[in-house]
């Protein structure tokens, strides 16, 4: 397996660099721009925002746990399921 470069494995300080920082900026932009166009069906443009926010930054937040600590996780389907859907 290949070594990832150092600005790979240390995305924080990618982020520092005033050329990466602008680009991760318009991909956050976009992609909340995008989910909340998901969401704007039955909800003001307000709360459509909201909940489009909150869904990238749950997915910003899951995709960190899968490298930081992936044990506290669900592994299975059925686990995956009653945590995004509880009853």
């Amino acid at each position: 397996m290949t070594a990832l470069p150092a600005i790979a494995a240390h995305p924080q300080v990618a982020a520092a660099h005033p050329q990466v920082a602008a680009a991760l900026r318009r991909v956050a932009e976009r992609r909340i721009e995008y989910v909340t166009q998901l969401t704007e069906l039955g909800f003001s443009p307000d709360e459509a925002r909201r909940r489009g926010l909150l869904i990238y930054t749950s997915h910003l937040g899951q995709t960190q746990l899968v490298h930081a600590a992936p044990h506290v996780l669900p592994t299975s389907r059925g686990d995956r399921k009653r945590v995004l859907r509880p009853e």
